[in-house]
């Protein structure tokens, strides 16, 4: 067998031993077809009169964005509908406009390159899913209100998905039968649906939104961890390609709704964020308000029982019984953290917090039915578990017997009238009261002494600002407010065992960290491992799910490139009537803006400034535009934003004409911030006068902020 090569294509051929036909070379070349351009290919700068850019002088016509009259929209919402990059349809729902969309497909195009880096391959899965997977794991029930939800005209039921782990899940499941088709990873970039009841700050907060999801499947959690760590790597490069490296926060977090073992959000600090850090100054640490730890402060150490609160946690049905009453300690002067708390409470039966008969009455519900059932509420537990914060351990044995006795028995003890109380014998609360041996004899009987009370440090308090950061033990934490863009969670198993499917083991797999593999004594093969079968002798997925908001991140580098703009040199631009400033704009990141680059020539349209357009135009293809700008080349594009213009050039569909000559140079200077063009060529007075073009690059300057150098070049030293 022989091969030839033309161009990208290559032949495979025979050598027959028989006479062949004998074609020339030159006859064969001319059979094949020239590739064609493909379509996001362009030959030519974009023009700009040829495209829809529905600019806007003003932002009169900008919507609130579903926000509450009181609230004013995001100054960078305003400037992404005066600059045409979106329109809102309804409240926290928009349409997308050519340099949004555009904007959206680069990000997409930073994803889709470190997904596959990692060995993920990209599917597409339906927005519109049948429910029964939803309600075979729970979560239609969880997340309530906030699913969209319809029907057919069959009656069958349907929601719009905000997430896929259900349908992935079912969609592995029916095409993976052994460990040897795993690992798999598959992501998808699609819209998602949320029924926000308050859909605000523009993009940061919508109903409809634009989110890449990637799910794995391993068959052990060793494997699933090692993935976790590949894309958590992927995810550092992802924010450092589009916002910079050191500019954005990785945090610990809570797992929420989805669930799993381990969680970690992505941030960008701005004060139009929802979500509130606390981060160390000395190390990396940070971490969400929900999941934030710090060290127990000694000036806030209680010493007494009326230093602390006291809840208590059980079931509330009262059919249960033999059940074990969780007491939850920490100091008044801190808030307690409930996401904490139900992390050290049993999740069957659910545990609840349980409320006082004094309480419940104030609050105009009903209480215990002592008429008919006068033995209390508390019969229904023999044993006691206290969960104690660590900044508690100041507190000494009798002072914690003192509060917990006091909590539990104003919540066994019948309120009469909303005032005075009966202890739960029945007696007058005068009366000596009972103590923690009186109401739990079988776990602390009176006849054995210093029996020990059942005693457990944890952490359940909220940590606040000015608290020391629990991994440099020295850091103190700051707060600040910040905008999430992207979430990962190790899921575990949840969904696997929830829709009871998984994969057949071998019996020649190893049973990670337990040295060779051994055989299961049921016969069948199955290498041991610690979890849980699903059926048939399938051991369930090892799962994890990953998340980008795309249009959030939109969002996100608007809020940031507006800001940019008000804070750097030289922003404003005057018009062609002089004098009148530029009310904003936006400095996006080079690699990402709509266009890197505009040549804006002046009126008359003359048939010289169209042959100079045409020359520019190949010189910035050339790179030789960028190159003038190396002392002081920007560095916000993150790695390797700067490397292909430098090498290669700004390509074609990069670089935009502003031939809409019937507007006056002024009013597309305008639009000029608005859309962000890091490089700029104007053929304006100058160029009428000298033959020189005006050549405004954007660079970085000693002080970390951005401005114009501006020069005046001839069009035979540019080209």
């Amino acid at each position: 067998m022989g091969t030839l090569t033309i161009g990208s294509i290559v032949i495979f051929f025979l050598t027959p031993r028989e006479p062949t036909l004998s074609l020339p070379l030159s006859h064969l070349a001319s059979c094949i077809p020239t590739p064609a351009i493909l379509p996001n290919e362009q030959d030519s700068a974009i023009k700009l009169s040829t495209r829809w850019v529905p600019t806007q002088r003003d932002d009169s016509s900008t919507s609130s964005g579903g926000q509450n009259d009181q609230e004013q929209p995001l100054e960078s919402l305003k400037l992404l509908t005066r600059g045409g990059y979106l329109r809102q349809s309804s409240s926290g729902v928009y349409t997308l406009l050519p340099n949004g969309l555009k904007m959206v497909r680069k990000i997409e195009s930073i994803i889709d390159e470190e997904m596959s880096r990692i060995g993920a391959d990209r599917i597409d899965m339906p927005t519109l899913l049948p429910s029964t997977l939803w309600r075979k794991t729970g979560r239609f029930q969880v997340m309530g209100n906030e699913l969209y939800s319809l029907k057919d005209r069959k009656a069958s039921e349907f929601i719009l998905a905000p997430t896929h782990e259900e349908e992935v899940t079912k969609l592995v499941s029916q095409e993976v039968d052994s460990w040897r088709s795993l690992p798999v990873r598959v992501y998808q970039i699609t819209r998602k649906h949320r029924d926000e009841p308050r859909p605000r700050m523009g993009l940061l907060r919508t109903k409809e939104f634009v989110m890449k999801d990637l799910y794995t499947f391993d068959a052990n959690l060793e494997d699933a961890t090692k993935t976790y760590e590949d894309v958590t790597g992927a995810y550092r490069r992802i924010m450092d390609r589009i916002f910079g490296k050191g500019s954005w926060r990785v945090a610990e977090a809570d797992s929420g709704a989805i669930g799993g073992s381990r969680s970690h959000e992505y941030h960008l600090e701005d004060a139009a964020g929802e979500d509130t850090l606390l981060s160390c100054g000395k190390c990396n640490y940070s971490a969400n308000t929900e999941r934030a730890a710090s060290l127990p402060s000694s000036s806030k150490m209680p010493f007494d029982s009326s230093e602390v609160d006291v809840k208590l946690y059980g079931p509330r049905d009262p059919a249960l019984q033999g059940m074990t009453l969780h007491c939850v300690i920490w100091p008044k002067q801190r808030e307690l953290n409930h996401l904490k708390v139900i992390r050290n409470l049993p999740s069957d039966p659910e545990y609840r917090e349980l409320i006082s008969d004094r309480e419940m009455r104030t609050k105009g519900l009903s209480g215990w039915d002592w008429k008919d059932r006068p033995e209390g509420p508390l019969v229904r537990f023999d044993k006691i578990k206290v969960l104690t914060d660590f900044e508690c351990s100041s507190l000494d044995n009798e002072e914690m017997e003192r509060a917990v006795t006091e909590a539990i028995l104003e919540y066994a003890s019948q309120g009469v009238n909303g005032e005075g109380m009966t202890s739960p014998s029945g007696s007058s609360s005068s009366q000596p009261s009972p103590s923690l041996s009186d109401l739990f004899p079988s776990q602390l009987p009176h006849h054995l002494e210093n029996v020990a009370l059942p005693l457990h440090l944890v952490d359940v308090r909220e940590a606040e600002e000015g608290d020391v950061c629990p991994r440099c033990r020295h850091g103190e934490l700051k707060k600040s407010k910040s905008i999430e863009v992207g979430h990962t969670f190790l899921l575990g198993t949840k969904y696997s065992e929830a829709l009871g499917v998984g994969f057949a083991p071998s019996s020649q797999l190893p049973a990670k960290g337990k040295g060779k593999a051994r055989e299961d004594q049921d016969g069948e093969g199955v290498a041991i491992q610690s979890r849980s079968k699903v059926g048939k002798g399938r051991l369930p997925f090892q799962m994890g799910c990953y998340g980008i908001g795309v249009t959030r991140i939109l969002g996100t580098l608007a809020q940031r490139a507006a800001k940019e703009f008000e804070d750097s040199k030289g922003r404003a631009q005057p018009n062609k009537s002089g004098g009148s400033k530029v009310s904003g704009g936006f400095i996006w990141p080079r690699h990402l803006a709509p266009f890197r680059a505009v040549i804006i020539p002046c009126s008359p349209d003359t048939e010289e400034k169209k042959e100079a357009c045409v020359r520019i135009e190949k010189a910035l293809r050339r790179g030789r535009v960028v190159a003038r700008s190396d002392p002081i080349v920007e560095e916000d594009g993150g790695e390797g934003a700067m490397q292909d213009d430098q090498e290669e050039g700004i390509r074609s569909e990069d670089i935009a004409l502003d031939d809409r000559v019937e507007k006056s140079l002024g009013s597309r200077l305008t639009d000029a911030d608005l859309i962000g063009y890091p490089i700029r060529l104007i053929l304006g007075k100058n160029w009428d006068q000298t033959r020189k073009i005006e050549v405004h690059v954007r660079v970085r300057e000693s002080d970390g902020r951005v401005g114009w150098k501006k020069e005046l070049v001839d069009l035979e030293e540019l080209t």
